[in-house]
């Protein structure tokens, strides 16, 4: 089985390749779990979940660190409760996302590369945003100067 590199080329719409890096990776998934938990604490319980996803962040970001969690530490930002995680995990196994040894959970070659196809999106609007927001920075102070 060949090795699979989390060093990828991302294709910007518009723009020149860049180079998606996985300390990029590991700062992107923190800041959408962090986003996740954030959004999970501020509205009534139940109304937020997305445990799903919540799971594969969780356990890229384990990786990273050399961790494998086992099924009763993962948590997801709003889960309702143990029972639902177990599906959510269950259901990820299933479709070969997860694998499971015993207790422990990791991400398979496929769970790390739906992460990563995740993620690039995520990335190419964030640029975009970061771009956009150069543009009007920059045309108000030019306007600025100008009067």
């Amino acid at each position: 089985m060949g090795e699979l590199t989390v060093t990828k080329t991302l294709d910007m719409p518009g723009g020149r390749p860049r180079i998606l890096m996985s300390t990029t990776t590991i700062k992107m998934a923190q800041r959408m779990l962090h986003s996740s938990r954030v959004v999970a604490d501020i509205l009534p319980a139940g109304f937020y979940s997305s445990p799903g996803v919540d799971i594969l962040l969780t356990l890229h970001l384990a990786e990273e660190s050399a961790q494998y969690p086992s099924v009763s530490e993962m948590c997801p930002p709003g889960s309702a409760s143990p029972a639902v995680t177990l599906r959510w995990v269950n259901a990820l196994v299933s479709y070969g996302l997860v694998e499971q040894h015993d207790d422990l959970l990791a991400l398979s070659t496929d769970g790390h590369a739906t992460v990563i196809k995740l993620m690039e999106p995520v990335f190419a609007a964030q640029r975009a945003l970061d771009r956009s927001n150069r543009f009007e920075r920059s045309s108000s102070i030019a306007k600025a100067v100008s009067t």
